[in-house]
């Protein structure tokens, strides 16, 4: 296996850890309430904390194509008016 099969399936990987993760919105929501929890006692929180930072790292060299996209507005939903 050459080094550029190698890399292209680790990216692949990423995409799909970063696309899993996105989808899921419960361990997001307590992931970030772990990280805003500091003055619990315990080092959960910075464990946390290298958890966001690795998947931000991990992310950061994701292509246009592998990133999530963000929801776009309904173009109905612009013009409409309250």
């Amino acid at each position: 296996m050459s080094f550029g099969t190698i890399r292209e399936l680790i990216s692949l990987n990423n995409a799909e850890i970063v696309a899993y993760l996105h989808d899921n919105t419960k361990f997001l929501s307590q992931l970030f309430e772990l990280c805003s929890n500091r003055n619990s006692g315990d080092d959960s929180w910075r464990n946390g904390y290298l958890f966001i930072r690795e998947l931000f790292d991990i992310s950061k060299p994701l292509g246009p194509q592998q990133q999530v996209p963000y929801p776009q507005p309904r173009p109905q939903a612009l013009n409409s008016k309250p």
